[in-house]
């Protein structure tokens, strides 16, 4: 909020802060966007990348931190330098207006986030195979597995 304050009132007319997003308003917010930008300095994981990609959108973030480690620049989306307006508004731009490019990047990274997410059902399976149908009796705590639970 402080940040928001400390900016001049033609900039802070384009910014409308959303407070806490439901799950169904983020799902309605990703369907509603043609691309999806977090130019970030201090995003750790990337999870909404990845929830773009889930819903098909293509990304772009910042060459900083951990997210180089998510987009592969080019190949399932954009890295801009981070703080370098017109590097960002670029690839906006590029997105919006080749949306061949765009749909290339979004099919390419909602591969990535299931193949990545399978990575639970092959290690079930491994415990599976291991552990015979006393695997099968486990429980799941609170709807998380743990590593006993498979």
């Amino acid at each position: 909020q402080r940040f928001l304050d400390s900016l001049d009132a033609r900039d802070r007319r384009w910014i409308q802060p959303l407070g806490f997003v439901s799950e169904e308003e983020k799902r309605d917010l990703l369907a509603a966007a043609d691309v999806l930008a977090l130019p970030s300095r201090t995003e750790s994981f990337g999870l909404v990348f990845l929830e773009a990609w889930a819903n098909g959108k293509p990304v772009i973030g910042a060459r900083v931190g951990a997210i180089p480690a998510v987009i592969e620049d080019g190949a399932d989306g954009l890295l801009v330098p981070f703080g370098h307006v017109a590097a960002l508004a670029e690839a906006i731009r590029i997105l919006i207006t080749d949306r061949d490019l765009a749909a290339r990047l979004a099919a390419r990274g909602r591969a990535k986030v299931i193949d990545e997410a399978t990575w639970y059902e092959r290690v079930r399976s491994v415990y599976r195979s291991v552990l015979g149908s006393t695997a099968e009796g486990m429980r799941q705590e609170e709807g998380v597995a743990s590593y006993a639970a498979v």
